[in-house]
């Protein structure tokens, strides 16, 4: 009798299991016919549907990522691949899920985080073509990231430098005989001094020098931009 009710005890399970998993595949498949007609808001929901039968679906949790990225939640995208990797074995798909994260994250300009998951999609999969593009892209924009934010730094830091130069000179000013001078001279309408008609010359090729520079930052900058777009694959693997 024991025994007896073992062996229903399982087989109830087996078929609950069963049900379960074709309850899943049913939401999946209905999922995937609304990604493809670009029905993100309902195939999302439909996904869902899926989690809610089985939480650990990496398959689920993969093409709900796809969907939420084709939506402009990059974010949330992310979380998903990294839920569908937990519950993933195969290297192939793995690639495929660290790929698209890697994309998620690039569209967030998290370079470092997306440069790590390109290489582990071509760790698991060193023929994945579009992820060697995609982290050459990858360590591009973070290059030009880091440049951009050098060159803000060090313009905010001599920005700071004139501003306390040029206090420093208004207070000298202040006790300094030579603008009482120079305002008689201005009443009179005396010409400026040799030395201050020397002062402007030297601001106005430093105004010149500074816009050369500018100039030839943007030309570099653009050139930069002109390979990172030639340095480009697919945006996402496509769905499981």
């Amino acid at each position: 009798m024991k025994r007896l009710f073992l062996i229903t005890t399982m087989l109830l399970v087996a078929t609950a299991t069963l049900f379960a998993q074709k309850e899943e595949r049913a939401y999946v498949r209905k999922a995937n016919r609304l990604y493809e007609d670009s029905s993100y808001v309902q195939s999302e929901v439909m996904y869902r549907k899926a989690l809610d039968v089985n939480g650990k679906s990496p398959v689920a949790h993969y093409n709900l990522g796809n969907t939420l990225f084709r939506d402009g939640k990059y974010d949330e995208a992310a979380e998903e691949y990294k839920k569908a990797i937990d519950n993933e074995t195969d290297k192939a798909l793995l690639s495929k899920a660290y790929y698209n994260m890697g994309a998620a994250l690039q569209k967030q300009q998290k370079y470092g985080e997306c440069i790590d998951a390109y290489k582990n999609a071509l760790r698991n999969d060193p023929a994945n073509a579009d992820a060697k593009y995609n982290l050459t892209k990858a360590l591009m924009m973070m290059q030009q990231q880091q440049q951009q934010n050098q060159q803000d730094q060090q313009q905010k830091q001599q920005q700071q430098e004139q501003e306390q130069q040029q206090n420093k000179n208004n207070n000298s000013n202040d006790n300094n005989q030579s603008d009482k001078q120079e305002e008689q001279n201005q009443e009179n309408n005396q010409p400026a001094s040799p030395q201050n008609q020397n002062e402007e010359m030297s601001k106005e090729n430093a105004e010149q020098m500074l816009q050369a520079i500018m100039e030839d930052e943007k030309r570099v900058n653009e050139e930069v931009q002109q390979r990172i777009n030639r340095a480009t694959g697919h945006d996402l693997e496509n769905n499981w």
